[in-house]
């Protein structure tokens, strides 16, 4: 009985230091979990062991305290005598410590960089300004070079301008022969876009003598664009500025007696007063939309792709002979003869020139124009079409006016080009409308046609089509006024030293 009551004596103050020391922990934001084993011998006095664990737990988690109790039996041993009270053990509960060390770390830095503006697409709607009264000139007036740089893939993308702004009081306009919607824009410094929203105009190469148009383009401002270097083939190219030393490459005097098989130039090359007022009107035009002065591009079919057309002179395989005066011309627009355009395509039709569906390697929703345009930034385009667009004469027309509108809209003067072939048939329709376009719109026309008439079998192959080869390029030599590419290419010259004479470089 005695045993027994030391044993629950026991058992209790245990218990009650378990429990203060729980208290404590818990006060300490700790908490423990106490293990009591008592081992109990069957038939002997109660031998008492425990254990004592403590395990951490989170501040905001305080669960209750757990107490596990266990007997185990052990082998009866002999009973000692108790001579005194036992003595208790003293327990001294174990607190665990928590030493927290603060290290204030440094706030993150960020560094900004500028960021790079790239232009990617020319738009495909441009506005315009009015159009300036300039007197045409023979002589190309002098400029000067700013720096000899060489030409880089990726140049810097020039500043950001603030956009100039034409005030046009709202006024009507009465359509006369002659007239195209692009010149009456350029007239009154309103875009053709905003022209044909006003008149509810949805197709803007058909308007009509007498139509009555009404014209507000107040405030509009005029779109420009990041400059665009030609690409050059392995040589320096020049920055150009009006105002420091230095010269460009300037025209040299024409022989009085040049000819082509009896041709002079005034004979195919359509380029009347009204048409040298509007060309350096869009070229002035070009200048604000920052396209380069010294590169031209080709619109057109196999019968211009490379290396029969202009090719060679970006290299130096060639003999002008008494064309020598053409080589200022050379070295003005040096990098574009040679250039595989993105607009001349084998069997291009004049309805696939502006359908994004027909260019190759350009962005998507792009047109070839468009893409060409945005690659090369010409100020200038040789255009040759019509030997594909067979028996369609109206929509052969509609089309034709669409694309040049289209480069005059966005800066760029159209050089349009007749056809030596009558794929077209023999009332010859193609080359009409071509005349008639070129004539309507006032833009340089190179009439081909008519040098073809001076070359056995019109200078054309096989498949009455292409034109027959001139490897030589020599044009000292007889075979170069008998063939078709050997006309071709030393009158296409011509043209572009004639209409680059009477731009305003300056």
């Amino acid at each position: 009985m005695l045993r027994r009551m030391w044993l629950l004596i026991v058992i209790v103050v245990l218990t009650l230091l378990m429990l203060i020391q729980s208290q404590r922990m818990q006060e300490d934001a700790m908490t423990s979990a106490v293990i009591l084993t008592v081992v109990m011998p069957p038939t002997s006095t109660p031998v008492l062991a425990f254990a004592l664990s403590a395990t951490p737990f989170p501040t905001n988690t305080l669960p209750p305290l757990p107490v596990v109790i266990s007997a185990t039996s052990l082998p009866p041993t002999p009973l000692p005598s108790l001579t005194s009270a036992p003595v208790l053990p003293t327990v001294t509960p174990f607190v665990p410590t928590m030493t927290a060390t603060v290290t204030e770390a440094p706030l993150p830095t960020a560094t900004l960089e500028s960021p790079t503006l790239t232009t990617t697409e020319a738009p495909t709607l441009i506005p315009v300004f009015p159009t300036a009264t300039l007197e045409p000139t023979a002589e190309m007036p002098a400029v000067t070079v700013v720096a000899l740089a060489a030409f880089s893939p990726t140049p810097a993308a020039p500043p950001t301008t603030t956009s100039p702004t034409i005030d046009v009081p709202t006024t009507t306009y009465t359509v006369q022969r002659g007239d195209t919607l692009y010149q009456i824009a350029l007239k009154y410094g309103v875009t053709v876009e905003t022209l044909a929203a006003m008149n509810n105009i949805a197709d803007t190469s058909q308007i009509f003598v007498g139509q009555t148009l009404l014209i507000s383009g107040a405030g509009l401002p005029i779109a420009t664009s990041t400059l665009i270097p030609a690409r050059a083939t392995g040589r320096d190219m020049l920055v150009v500025s009006a105002a420091n030393d230095g010269a460009l490459p300037l025209p040299a005097v024409i022989p009085s007696d040049i000819s082509v098989n009896n041709l002079t130039l005034a004979d195919f090359l359509v380029l009347p007063p009204q048409v040298v007022e509007n060309i350096q009107a869009v070229y002035e035009y070009g200048k604000i939309l920052n396209r380069n002065p010294r590169a031209f591009s080709k619109l057109g079919d196999s019968t211009i792709e490379n290396p029969h057309f202009l090719t060679r002179f970006d290299e130096t395989a060639y003999n002008l002979g008494t064309y020598d005066y053409l080589q200022p011309v050379i070295d003005y627009y040096q990098g574009s003869f040679g250039r595989q355009s993105r607009a001349v395509i084998r069997g291009l039709h004049t309805w696939s020139v502006l359908d994004p569906m027909w260019a190759g390697g350009c962005l998507p929703g792009e047109n070839m124009l468009a893409c060409e345009f945005r690659l090369h930034n010409p100020a200038l385009i040789f255009v040759r079409l019509g030997s594909n667009d067979k028996g369609v004469p109206a929509s052969t027309e509609k089309h034709l006016r669409e694309i040049i509108n289209y480069c005059l809209g966005n800066g760029v003067i159209p050089i349009m080009g007749t056809k030596a072939d009558r794929f077209d048939g023999a009332d010859n329709i193609n080359n009409q409308i071509i005349r008639r376009i070129a004539t309507d719109l006032k833009v340089p026309l190179w009439d081909f046609d008519l040098l073809a008439g001076t070359i056995p079998g019109r200078g054309l192959g096989g498949d009455n089509v292409h034109m027959t080869t001139f490897f030589a390029h020599d044009w000292t030599l007889p075979e170069a006024y008998t063939t078709g590419n050997g006309v071709h290419s030393i009158t296409a010259l011509m043209v572009l030293d004639a209409v680059w004479r009477i731009l305003p470089h300056n």
